[in-house]
């Protein structure tokens, strides 16, 4: 097939689970043989040529076109803000969904669609595109989340005490969540989840049945060895999502201490992390905030543990499976562990309460060869489920299916 990929995440370089999910898709079906030929917006404006070429060699020497930031810039002061909201609310759109957009982008995708079988939108906010493309071309929607399922757990304006001007703006940006995922839902032939359970959240919201492919990861390295690891254990994720942050700073307030004053280090990794938990850090005893680090690998071959305290969101998380397929043991609520078959003590140590949480990540800590035998078993399954070799037959049903029923 010939395949019109786009996103709005440039995936280089691999920083955040958004874009692994997309980079991953993407060389899988190069590397299954088919013509693909991507459109993508930089996330970053001095994204050096050099990062764009390396995409196009692991893509196999597929064509990359890349776009400047968008035209709606994110606002800045309260009458900016207020001008962006008042465009959101006259288009039914959510405001960050412009922030993202680029009219230049829709152009060159309009243009090049009749040589295109079929365009697979491969992030969430790159989904408006599907109504620039309705009639030109078969296109599917790559959904790392159902938005209007998620949002409503956690508070995005005013934190856990919100005033009744921000529970309003909470209550203005579902509905325009809804209507906005109804529509480019609409629009699209079809639409893939990541989990049976986000499957049943867009149904029960739309009234329209999805496919489903499980989020996975390339095929990793055995990278650690917990056995004889430092006492540390890690946490991953990027600070600008809410649902990482609120579980974290949870996890840090309720559950941690104990485990710091025993001597053991948490290193909090990922991008850009906020003043509530540097400020936590600074109390709590153990807890080093690394920020992005370059070299993943080496820091889970250091880590006896991993922890994922995540409450909120849904949808199979990348960490979880980055952090399984390496071989770390992991500890971690239902909800970071959701979309993967693992079965507590057999794959992974599973708790919803901060301190039981704690009192698994302290048990592997301790024994340290019952948790590298339950590592073993966790990448185990994350290699038989969980590697797009094994899933992108899947994905690819899918754009053969929608092709052929445009032909």
């Amino acid at each position: 097939m010939k395949i019109l990929l786009i996103t709005i995440d440039f995936p280089l370089p691999m920083n955040a689970g958004g874009v692994a999910r997309c980079l991953g898709i993407a060389e899988a079906l190069a590397a299954a043989g088919h013509d693909v030929h991507m459109l993508a917006k930089l996330r970053e404006a001095d994204t050096p040529p050099a990062l764009v070429d390396e995409l196009s060699a692991t893509l196999g020497g597929a064509p990359v076109e890349v776009f400047s930031a968008s035209h709606f810039p994110p606002p800045a002061g309260a009458a900016k803000s207020a001008g962006r909201w008042a465009y959101a609310i006259g288009t039914r759109t959510p405001p960050w969904v412009w922030t993202a957009y680029s009219r230049t982008l829709a152009a060159r995708a309009r243009a090049l669609a009749p040589e295109f079988d079929v365009a697979l939108l491969m992030d969430d906010h790159a989904h408006q595109y599907a109504v620039d493309l309705r009639g030109l071309i078969p296109t599917v929607l790559d959904m790392q989340n159902v938005f209007a399922a998620s949002w409503n757990n956690t508070n995005h304006f005013g934190g856990e005490s919100p005033s009744l001007p921000a529970k309003a703006m909470q209550r203005l940006a579902y509905d325009l969540i809804v209507r906005w995922e109804r529509r480019v839902g609409a629009a699209a032939d079809a639409v893939i989840v990541t989990s049976a359970d986000e499957a049943t959240r867009f149904r029960q919201h739309y009234g329209r049945t999805v496919d489903w492919v499980g989020s996975s990861i390339t095929t990793p390295p055995l990278v650690a060895d917990p056995r004889h690891a430092a006492p540390h254990v890690v946490w991953l994720g990027d600070h600008r999502y809410h649902a990482n942050v609120s579980g974290l700073v949870r996890f840090l307030r309720d559950g941690w201490r104990p485990l710091g004053e025993r001597g053991l280090r948490l290193q909090v990794v990922g991008r850009e992390p906020g003043d509530e938990v540097l400020a936590l850090a600074a109390e709590l005893p153990g807890v080093d905030v690394l920020g992005f680090v370059d070299d993943l690998d080496a820091l889970l071959a250091d880590a006896a543990a991993a922890v994922v305290p995540v409450w909120k969101g849904a949808g199979i998380k990348m960490r979880t499976l980055v952090m399984m397929g390496g071989g770390l043991p992991v500890a971690s609520t239902t909800v970071g562990m959701e979309g993967i078959a693992a079965v507590d003590g057999e794959h992974a140590r599973l708790s919803d309460d901060p301190a039981g949480l704690a009192t698994a990540v302290g048990d592997l800590v301790a024994d340290r060869e019952r948790a590298a035998a339950l590592g073993l078993r966790g990448r185990q399954l994350i290699l038989d489920h969980h590697t797009w070799d094994g899933v992108i037959g899947q994905i690819e049903a899918v754009l053969g299916r929608v092709a052929r029923n445009r032909s």
